[in-house]
């Protein structure tokens, strides 16, 4: 079989992907090879029968290099080697004894440390920066909470009231670590709290600095004018000292003081330490919430609320999202933009049978070079053939950038908004666009073949 695993952002990525096996006995063992058949690391995690498509199946983890927008197919072949059994795969051993009072996330870059009984994040530390960036000392610290609003302001569903109680969810919960492959290792964290029941993943991957949070919370809390709005929240206390914080906003990004109240952020909030001139930071992203708030040397998101008015009952059953947390050495808003669009965009895979074709197995259509983001990529409906790309500079200076495309362009030409041609031309060369992008804006181009 063959697997195709398409990159849609707009520069070259190397990371572990997940991909499904249907349908193909285990018992007969799998290797996988690239293009010029050099064997590609992976690892079976799950599988079994699925009682809900009737199929039987394996999840596998790939370590695989994607181009910019773009794709790259792996042969999935029968292995001639030994054959490994689903019960061996899954490397738990109930035979080894855990001896460290803390369960341990680490690879190359960063190592991160859990309570076994309370699931705080004790430490999260930087190896390439020799840095700590969890003070622990907080509690709750790198946990979730179960907060209570005041009512004073009315209109609920918009107004996010005053914190009355924060009661930290520590108590009565089961901590497992259920992964611990070269590719991915992983800590599962399930308990009950008030009326609702919580259970989510801290996931890390091989070469990989995101603690990816992977949440699904059972929600049956109730607000009521008499006791207040209930509110799940994502807490994360920096151990440095903070004042500024970075939000994402459309088309580019901004710097906000310190504030006790929620600000909106289309992805992500970046907390920077005050001390490093460099702009060393935290990164909490969110792959669907929008209510971060950057105060007290901490990030924090709001993750559910239990409004009342006018809605007395908005919020009920279970809510499925990912959160992560990323530690850089600076605050380059490209490097933010590029993790927040990557952790927003996983690479995605799709199986086919083997068949003849054109294409080669390894293929980047556009690919974005200098201090600018690729927003969107769309057939222009007047001819069909050309394409027109929006592209935009999250950072205070003008960049010189670059489009490299699929193949040579005869023109490009600048167009407005509505995508009305303009009188300006981009720079040419073979398959090579060069275009100016002001600080902070964005510009449109219509590329013709």
């Amino acid at each position: 079989r063959i697997y195709t695993f398409f990159n849609p952002s707009d520069h070259d990525r190397n990371e572990t992907a997940e991909l499904f096996i249907w349908d193909w006995p285990l018992t007969e063992g799998w290797k996988m090879t690239d293009e010029n058949g050099n064997s590609v690391p992976f690892a079976i995690v799950d599988g079994g029968f699925n009682s809900y498509w009737s199929h039987y199946f394996a999840k596998a983890l790939v370590k695989i290099k994607v181009p910019a927008m773009g794709y790259t197919c792996i042969n999935l072949t029968k292995s001639d080697g030994t054959v490994s059994r689903l019960p061996e795969l899954g490397y738990i051993s109930y035979r080894e004894d855990v001896t460290d009072d803390n369960l341990v996330l680490e690879n190359d870059l960063v190592r991160v440390e859990l309570d076994t009984v309370t699931a705080e994040i004790t430490s999260f530390y930087d190896k390439r920066q020799k840095k700590e960036f969890c003070n622990s000392s907080v509690n709750g610290s790198g946990s979730f909470r179960l907060i209570t609003e005041a009512t004073n302001r009315y209109m609920t569903a918009w107004r996010v009231g005053r914190y009355m109680n924060i009661e930290p969810i520590m108590k009565n919960l089961t901590v497992t670590m259920t992964e611990n492959f070269a590719l991915r290792k992983t800590i599962s964290v399930d308990g009950d709290f008030a009326n609702s029941h919580i259970n989510y993943k801290l996931s890390l991957d091989k070469d990989s600095p995101a603690l990816k949070i992977t949440c699904t919370c059972d929600w049956h809390e109730k607000g009521t004018k008499e006791s207040g709005v209930p509110q799940l929240n994502f807490l994360f206390p920096l151990e440095f000292p903070v004042d500024k914080y970075i939000y994402n906003i459309p088309f580019g990004m901004i710097e906000r003081n310190e504030l006790n109240l929620d600000q909106v952020g289309n992805s992500f909030i970046y907390g920077i330490d005050k001390e490093d001139e460099n702009g060393s930071g935290m990164m909490l992203f969110s792959d669907c919430k929008y209510g971060f708030r950057g105060y007290d040397n901490s990030i924090s998101i709001s993750l559910i609320r239990s409004s009342y008015d006018p809605d007395p009952d908005p919020e009920k059953g279970k809510i499925e999202f990912t959160l992560a947390l990323v530690p850089f050495e600076s605050k380059s808003a490209k490097a933010l933009v590029d993790a927040a669009y990557d952790l927003n965009n996983p690479i995605l895979s799709v199986c086919q049978n083997p068949r003849e074709g054109s294409m080669p197995m390894t293929y980047s259509f556009i690919k974005a070079e200098g201090d600018v983001s690729v927003s969107s990529v769309k057939a222009d409906e007047k001819t069909g053939k050309d394409i027109i790309v929006r592209l935009y500079n999250p950072t205070d200076k003008d960049s010189d950038a670059k489009l490299i495309c699929f193949k040579n362009a005869k023109e490009a030409i600048y167009c407005s908004p509505l995508e009305i041609e303009t009188a300006k031309k981009a720079e040419c060369s073979g398959n090579e666009i060069s275009v100016l992008v002001k600080a902070n804006s964005f510009e449109t181009i219509i590329v013709k073949f």
